[in-house]
């Protein structure tokens, strides 16, 4: 047999194997070969065994090569389709060497920070008139725009995500108070991102909720979500008693931000 070795660049057995294994300069062959990819059918194919004689062959001689692995079917060209599909596109590139070189360079992090920040509003947020809607008082408004920064490195934040939680605290006009848990919102968000969530919900008590008296989330971001700016929003609802005491009702709402995991 005729030494071909540098003849053929690109070699692709499909159930292939030899009857003999001459002597080789496996340094000649890997200098002269650009790829040798081996493929060979299921036990099904009777050249299963030799296919595979050959590829340890190929491995103690050192000549440098590729095992596709084993493709589910015999020895037939509905096998050797589907290896012609996974070859074809490996010979046909194009020559990366020649092409013009592109290189970036990303600098090591540096520390980042998690804030919060809220609009300003002026003196207060102020609440719509309140109107008799039936069985009660009912103001309405919308929280100011608050944004999350996060640009926490991987090393600082881990894993974790985080969170905003409100609460609002007693309202009162003269010597009149009313509780913080007539107030509710709706949470929203200004930004849509996956792992970015808005809080539930949360109704006065009024309306059979637990109100603002305790802490309530305004949202939340998982570890995927919590990167870049947030825009968080709500809209407010403040429920009184139809006999409440006319008067202007001053009360405060506070938001936190803390990392979660």
């Amino acid at each position: 047999m005729a030494d071909a070795t540098g003849e053929f660049q690109y070699v692709g057995a499909f159930s292939g194997f030899l009857f003999s294994y001459p002597a080789t300069d496996a340094a000649a062959i890997n200098a002269g070969t650009k790829l040798a990819r081996i493929y060979t059918g299921d036990v099904s194919d009777f050249t299963y065994s030799f296919t595979k004689s050959l590829v340890t062959t190929l491995e103690q001689r050192g000549i440098e090569h590729e095992f596709a692995g084993v493709t589910v079917g015999p020895h037939g060209f509905d096998t050797w389709s589907q290896n012609l599909v996974d070859f074809l596109p490996r010979i046909f590139r194009p020559d990366v060497a020649a092409g013009i070189p592109i290189e970036a360079t990303v600098p090591k992090p540096e520390n980042g920070v998690l804030a919060l920040t809220v609009a300003d509003a002026g003196q207060a947020v102020t609440l719509s008139r309140a109107t008799n809607v039936g069985d009660r008082l009912r103001s309405t408004g919308q929280l100011p725009q608050v944004t999350v920064t996060d640009s926490r490195t991987i090393a600082q934040a881990g894993s974790s995500g985080w969170a905003v939680t409100g609460q609002g605290y007693t309202f009162t006009s003269g010597s009149v108070s009313v509780t913080a848990d007539h107030l509710g919102w709706a949470p929203r968000l200004g930004t849509e991102r996956a792992g970015l969530t808005a809080g539930a919900a949360v109704p006065s008590t009024m309306s059979a909720g637990a109100g603002l008296s305790t802490p309530a989330t305004l949202a939340s971001a998982t570890s995927e979500g919590r990167f870049g700016s947030s825009s968080l929003g709500a809209d407010l609802a403040l429920d009184l008693p139809v006999d409440t005491e006319p008067g202007t009702y001053t009360g405060t709402l506070t938001l936190s931000l803390f990392p979660v995991d």
